[in-house]
């Protein structure tokens, strides 16, 4: 006599898997924030990157002129690619004397970006204006500059990223934007 036997089945129920998911679930909930945070968090060497180019730039210009500009044009500084920093200067340019190059045009990132047919753009996150009051230290004059970064990495208009550099280049982050 032959008997039929229903050989026992391996995998997981349905309840197993909806658990599962569950979990996963939670998790995700849980690490994203961190994620973005530590995004941003790399995405600040952006700005210490670009302000020590400005650093370098107007060295180089002062070495030659005795003073210091705040211009990119006339200091030779020129931001290339996706740019998540509005980087520059607040003030106006300052008389230099020995200098009669031309006065230049832009001394931020957005006005060079928005002007250098494709060469760079600035991103939602950086479309910050570097002449507000908070900002108006950056500035250049013979003896000093103040350049300075602004970004809202967590395109939150309330936590803005601010980071500035001198002359003596120290970089010194003046809003944490991202705790």
């Amino acid at each position: 006599m032959k008997t039929n036997t229903i050989k026992s089945q391996k995998g997981f129920s349905l309840v197993e898997l909806m658990v599962v998911v569950a979990i996963l679930g939670i998790l995700a909930t849980m690490a994203v924030p961190q994620v973005t945070k530590f995004m941003a968090k790399a995405r600040q060497s952006e700005a210490k990157s670009n302000l020590a180019a400005i650093y370098t730039a107007n060295k180089a210009f002062f070495t030659e002129y005795n003073g210091y500009h705040v211009m990119f044009e006339v200091i030779g500084y020129a931001p290339e690619g996706q740019m998540r920093y509005n980087t520059g200067f607040g003030g106006a340019a300052a008389a230099i004397s020995g200098y009669s190059g031309p006065a230049g045009t832009y001394n931020s990132s957005v006005g060079y970006c928005g002007a250098s047919n494709g060469k760079c753009t600035v991103l939602a996150e950086g479309q910050s204006d570097l002449a507000g009051a908070m900002d108006s230290g950056w500035v250049a004059t013979n003896t000093t500059f103040t350049a300075g970064a602004r970004s809202s990495l967590l395109k939150d208009p309330n936590k803005v990223d601010v980071w500035t550099i001198n002359e003596n280049k120290m970089v010194k982050q003046d809003l944490n934007g991202i705790d």
